[in-house]
């Protein structure tokens, strides 16, 4: 399969979305940190919170200016890297011609011009200025945000002023990235006229944001309405790529996984709220739920490990709450590609969600069904449905759209799917569900464990973080191994069963493992579990 048309993510895999009321104390139900442990393992382990470790959000983009993502636990940036891997806001670099208008100096195409560049302090190595032209109406007409700086209209165009300029020790001493250039190296700077008055000179020089975590918005000169979202960008291919945030799903799950004093308030915390985030935008709001493509999709993943290696991190957690239905799980080319991928960097863990299409068996998602990832489905507290949703349920809920195994070994575990979490300003509500909600948990997990278990000196790799969330957790009342998996996961209990795994020198030994049998859904006849559609029969085996 040479593309992946992703239907899920917040038209699907957040299912629902309200507004509720904000409560700031430490037992906030409204995300819930309590189920699974997080809260107290964090209150007795203040410093194991995810700090050193980063968390990849393959999403619809992550806003840094919200509340909530603004920082970490121990007072840094929060989102370190943001990148776009959908193609929804590519601008070419048009070469400018410098001319007096009006009495200024401008940079000039055609159609467009920018007064001022002749008063900036940097300026470019080999001469030559671009002009990048933003197109509200082309590049923003299906999404859920048309008007990107709020003046009422759906057709304005912006202007950038781009060229390559040489960086010094000084400026590189002045960067707040964790990814640095090299001293006297070529690199690619971009002024936004972001109060659209055709002037550049007052603008400030921004860069890729991994350097510098420069960001912007565009205010209108007829309105003092605040811009809905804020945006970075980086020069590509002689494009000049927005990293758009006009999605509030990933944002959303970014909170869930690492979310620090969301909405200001103390004790409004995510799984992981010493953890970093990187944004990897996969989903293309032009398009519909926010489609992606299997290569989009692999792009991503590998750029997540060349961010890791370029910052300095050992050991990362990927999550991602996107898929689609499938016929045959584990099958498709992008399970495939997570299989390999997963195993082939002992250090990195995939969290994955399980799909929404339950309470039926057999209605794995795709690409979830191998044994790579660990794939979350979605459970509901009574404390959290009681809060969020007024129910008087009284015993922990499998919710009923949490997709469920059958054909496959899946989900491996269950984690909260219900929560309210950090949105963008332009959306109504902050709650949402979905297996969406419970994979971030689950990635929030792995990223306090591997700081718990950094802490105490245990040899590990990831893999066996993976193992350890999966056989620690704990089955549940009233359902079976197709709605759950392994069970609900358990912080303290994979914290313990993490200490044997590394007394056992495991991470020497082995990798990880998977139990094929023969399994006639399959082309192949052999699948991660039993199952058999032919009227009666039962293989003699």
């Amino acid at each position: 399969m040479k593309t992946m048309n992703v239907l899920w993510l917040a038209a699907i895999c957040s299912i629902f979305c309200i507004s509720v009321a904000l409560s700031q104390n430490f037992d906030w139900n409204f995300l819930d940190t309590k189920t699974i442990g997080a809260q107290k393992f964090i209150k007795e382990n203040p410093e194991c919170d995810g700090r050193g470790v980063i968390i990849f959000i393959l999403d619809t983009g992550v806003d840094p200016a919200i509340n909530g993502l603004n920082q970490t636990s121990d007072g840094k940036v929060k989102v370190i890297d943001m990148k776009d891997f959908t193609g929804q806001t590519v601008l070419e670099l048009q070469p400018a011609d410098l001319k007096l208008i009006n009495g200024d100096s401008a940079a000039s195409t055609k159609d467009n011009f920018l007064k001022g560049y002749n008063k900036l302090a940097l300026k470019p190595i080999d001469g030559k200025y671009f002009l990048a032209l933003l197109d509200e109406d082309k590049c923003f007409k299906n999404s859920e945000v048309k008007d990107i700086n709020k003046n009422g209209k759906n057709d304005d165009l912006m202007l950038f002023l781009v060229f390559k300029t040489k960086i010094s020790k000084e400026m590189i001493d002045g960067f707040q990235g964790h990814v640095k250039p090299a001293e006297n190296s070529e690199i690619w700077v971009y002024y936004p006229d972001t109060d659209m008055n055709g002037s550049i000179d007052e603008e400030k020089a921004m860069f890729d944001y991994k350097y510098n975590y420069d960001v912007f918005s565009f205010v209108s000169p007829i309105s003092s309405k605040t811009p809905p979202y804020t945006m970075s960008a980086y020069v590509e291919n002689n494009n000049l790529i927005i990293n758009t945030n006009d999605g509030a799903h990933g944002s959303h799950c970014a909170g869930i996984a690492a979310g620090y004093k969301i909405y200001g308030a103390d004790g409004n915390n995510g799984i992981a709220p010493g953890a970093y985030i990187a944004s990897l935008k996969l989903g293309n709001n032009q398009l519909s739920g926010g489609s992606t493509t299997t290569e989009s999709m692999k792009k991503a993943y590998l750029y997540g490990i060349d961010f890791m290696k370029e910052a300095g991190f050992k050991y990362a957690v990927f999550s991602m709450s996107y898929g689609i239905d499938s016929e045959t799980p584990s099958k498709s080319e992008a399970d495939e590609f997570l299989e390999d991928f997963a195993y082939s960097n002992p250090n990195v863990i995939i969290s994955k969600s399980m799909g929404n299409s339950g309470p039926g068996i057999n209605t794995t998602g795709n690409p979830v069904g191998t044994s790579g990832p660990i794939t979350v489905g979605a459970m509901i507290s009574p404390e959290t449905l009681r809060d969020l949703y007024g129910s008087k349920r009284n015993k922990a809920w499998i919710t009923h759209f949490s997709s469920r195994g059958g054909e496959t070994a899946k989900p491996d575990v269950v984690a909260p799917g219900a929560a309210q979490s950090t949105v963008p300003d332009f959306n109504y509500g902050e709650a949402f569900w979905g297996t969406s909600m419970s994979t971030p948990e689950v990635a929030g997990v792995a990223a306090v464990l591997i700081s718990a278990a950094e802490k105490n000196n245990l040899q590990f790799d990831a893999q066996m973080v993976k193992r350890a969330i999966k056989y620690s957790a704990e089955p549940m009342s009233g359902y079976s191994i197709v709605d759950y998996g392994c069970g609900l996961v358990n912080v303290q209990k994979a914290f313990d069963y993490l200490k044997i795994l590394s007394k056992r020198d495991e991470s020497k030994k082995v990798l990880d493992f998977e139990i094929t049998t023969e399994n006639t859904f399959y082309s192949d006849l052999t699948g991660p579990a039993a199952f058999w559609k032919a009227n009666g029969w039962i293989p003699d085996s």
